[in-house]
């Protein structure tokens, strides 16, 4: 269920909860099933509305896992044609598609106002947000780059120009914060939010499940480019069968490129997770490449999941030509997931690896990250009963805030076996387990 914004032209709403909750809690704002040659475009916003949502979630008051109302949804068809939208504040994922073969995704934007997300989670003091009552003059006072207290429209206009991303068009009185970038405050603020957090095993993240595009199972010839996104969850999620699929012959989500993504605040260009099933669960042949993060949880990010019965395949995936600034916590991780939600689903911080999922052929190439919060260059963990095999890092140099201390960094290894290029920084070691092998070439 939609409305027109009577404020804004172009820009399409869900009806915010509670609007008919046994339809709304279950469906997709836009949702085809067995479509053949769908187009949405345009130059205008789709809108969740999911603040309340997010409430009722955080509060464990919506019953089930994940009964909220995404916004573009396609299953069981061909050909999908997405161009020139904005898609924000999902109460769930914003975009999701299975058993589909032929999708194009260019310039789309995905927008969460995590910072209302984090007000909820009680997060505002600690993380010294400057929330959107505070304004958008208030924000600009605090990024002026002479540290001057401006509040003229010219002050503000100058101040926007020197940032180094984009913002939003706005106005005084625009309700929306400003778009990819931190106030001081803010940056402080979440930096000692993640040292703290995993200092006491605990996962800093939000719990509301915001993913920008999911590609399911089956889906595969997937095209995606010029993606922008700021939505403090998984960029994009390639994902395997997370239901029923008891009789079906394995299906792989496969033959997936993404190009040119510009990521502020954001949990990854992620493959999974991927927990064992029968029939096998199967993720395979996806690039990303060409991509900018900024203040990202984690960038390069491969995840399992648990699970006893049944086994998975994560095979032949390309990362290349990425620079990751600032990363919050590791800018590399490929091993099982950390997830904790307030129903109590998820392994938590560290969880156990798994010998089910056979992971192979992973390529790490031209890689560069600066400035990250922790001292580890990432992690690199599977099981030592079935041990990652190829891994490669070619051209791979991290650096953290704590080398120019002198500190050296290293990965945190586990069982992984593979290459790694002597321009690489740092290079893996024998690991926690003594199961870590990479040959330098």
């Amino acid at each position: 269920m939609l409305a027109r914004s009577p404020a804004r032209s172009h820009h399409l709403q869900s009806l915010p909860f509670p609007c008919c909750p046994i339809v709304c809690s279950t469906s997709y704002l836009f949702e085809w099933d067995n479509g053949t040659d769908l187009t949405l475009a345009g130059h205008g916003t789709i809108d969740g509305q999911g603040y309340k949502w997010w409430w009722q979630f955080l509060l464990n008051k919506i019953p089930g896992d994940r009964k909220r109302p995404g916004l573009v949804y396609m299953t069981s068809g061909t050909g999908l044609n997405v161009a020139n939208i904005t898609l924000r504040n999902s109460p769930i994922m914003h975009m999701h598609f299975d058993n589909i073969t032929g999708v194009h995704i260019d310039s789309v934007t995905i927008w969460t106002d995590w910072r209302r997300q984090a007000k909820l989670a009680g997060l505002h003091d600690r993380l010294g947000l400057v929330i959107p009552e505070d304004g958008w003059f208030r924000f600009r006072q605090h990024t002026d780059n002479d540290g001057s207290d401006n509040t003229s429209a010219a002050a503000s206009a100058a101040a926007a120009s020197s940032l180094p991303y984009p913002t939003q068009p706005t106005s005084p009185d625009d309700e929306d914060p400003p778009f990819m970038q931190l106030a001081p405050s803010e940056l402080a603020g979440i930096q000692k939010w993640a040292e703290e957090e995993t200092a006491a095993g605990a996962i800093p993240m939000l719990p509301f499940n915001t993913d920008g595009i999911d590609p399911g199972v089956g889906a595969k010839d997937v095209f995606i480019k010029n993606l922008t996104a700021e939505n403090f969850d998984d960029v994009i999620a390639v994902k395997p069968c997370n239901g029923d699929c008891a009789g079906m012959s394995m299906l792989c989500t496969e033959n997936i490129v993404v190009e040119n993504s510009k990521i502020f605040l954001g949990v990854g260009l992620s493959i999974g997770s991927v927990n064992p099933k029968d029939p096998t669960n199967c993720i395979k042949d996806i690039v990303f490449q060409g991509a900018s993060f900024k203040y990202p949880f984690k960038a390069v990010y491969v995840k399992t999941n648990s699970g006893d019965t049944g086994d998975g395949i994560i095979q032949n995936i390309t990362y290349a030509d990425m620079t990751i600034e600032d990363p919050i916590l590791w800018p590399i991780y490929i091993g099982p997931q950390q997830q904790k939600e307030p129903n109590g689903i998820g392994d938590g911080f560290w969880p156990e690896t798994q010998p089910l999922i056979t992971i192979s052929d992973i390529f790490l190439r031209n890689i560069t990250s600066t400035g990250g919060f922790l001292p580890h260059a990432g992690i690199l963990r599977c099981n030592a009963s079935n041990p990652c095999t190829n891994i490669v890092i070619e051209d791979v140099s991290v650096e953290s805030r704590y080398s120019n201390d002198g500190l050296q960094l290293d990965y945190v290894c586990e069982s992984m076996q593979g290459t790694v290029t002597k321009a690489s920084y740092p290079l893996p070691d024998e690991g926690s387990d003594g199961l870590c092998s990479f040959e330098q070439i």
